[in-house]
């Protein structure tokens, strides 16, 4: 079992765990559609330091900043979250996005540990539960 903190939405959620080497691109991750379905760890050590952009779109209605017009992921897991954000197209904070989203997510898991087990056996199933809340998901048998 890996432990974290939420800054996501209160929700429990199991399904494919993957991970994210990328050190920057967050946002563009989490809207990916080939993430869609899936647990993602970003292996990133500080993950929201600048926040969320915005939906702006050009001249032809496509997106300037997100890859998608929804979060793909069902869930989010990092080492490290920044609730403070600064940069010019930021709209709101990762954490506020998710929650909106209905997106769970957790910070300070470990995420050498998690990385190494995932290289190693490839993805895996996981759950994010909040046993504390009474929010858990059933026993899947495959954790």
């Amino acid at each position: 079992m890996i432990e974290g903190v939420s800054f996501g939405a209160s929700m429990a959620v199991a399904d494919e765990v993957v991970f994210n080497t990328g050190m920057v691109g967050y946002p563009e991750a989490l809207m990916d559609p080939s993430y869609r379905g899936q647990i993602l760890m970003l292996t990133a050590p500080i993950v929201g330091s600048y926040g969320v952009p915005g939906a702006a779109t050009d001249e032809h209605g496509l997106s300037l900043y997100v890859e998608s017009d929804t979060v793909q992921v069902t869930g989010l897991m990092v080492q490290g979250y920044s609730p403070v954000y600064s940069h010019w197209s930021a709209v709101q904070s990762l954490g506020a996005w998710l929650r909106t989203a209905g997106v769970p997510a957790l910070q300070g898991v470990d995420a050498r540990a998690l990385t190494t087990r995932l290289r190693a056996h490839g993805s895996l199933l996981g759950r994010i539960e909040f046993p504390a809340l009474g929010l858990t998901v059933p026993d899947t048998g495959n954790v």
